[in-house]
């Protein structure tokens, strides 16, 4: 995952090729940056998947107990869900919290730090140097 990555616990491509030099494998440096966005566009989507399967199983236990749950952890333990959603940007699942009658799901984002689910307009996955997060919930 990017959050692997960026914390070392998985070796990157580019430092695998360096032990046997750019001339040798040439195609292969000039394909690095592609295979990362195609790697971080993966989890990016897999992320959007499961927040939406989450937003779905709240909303549906909302309709069936007349109120949100207290965790995601609460909608796994019913059945709702059958595994929390991984954040790709971090080391657990995508963080819910309840606020005001409706809920606020996000992700870290390419940060990698927990702005508390503040989102930047024109940058949704927090890449750039202002940060923020991935909001999937409340939308808009």
């Amino acid at each position: 995952s990017p959050y692997e990555l960026h914390n070392g616990k998985v070796e990157r491509v580019d430092t695998l090729l360096e032990e046997h030099g750019k001339w040798r494998y040439g195609f292969l440096w000039m394909m690095v940056p592609a295979v990362e966005r195609v790697g971080a566009i993966r989890y990016g989507t897999k992320a959007v998947y499961e927040a939406t399967l989450t937003i779905l199983a709240a909303k549906r236990w909302q309709l069936d107990k007349g109120e949100l749950p207290e965790s995601l952890e609460q909608l796994k333990a019913a059945g709702y869900l059958d595994a929390l959603p991984a954040d790709p940007y971090s080391a657990g699942p995508l963080k819910y919290a309840r606020r005001d009658g409706d809920f606020l799901l996000y992700s870290f984002g390419e940060d990698f730090d927990d702005d508390g689910g503040t989102q930047d307009a024109e940058d949704v996955w927090g890449g750039r140097e202002r940060g923020g997060d991935r909001v999937f919930w409340p939308v808009g």
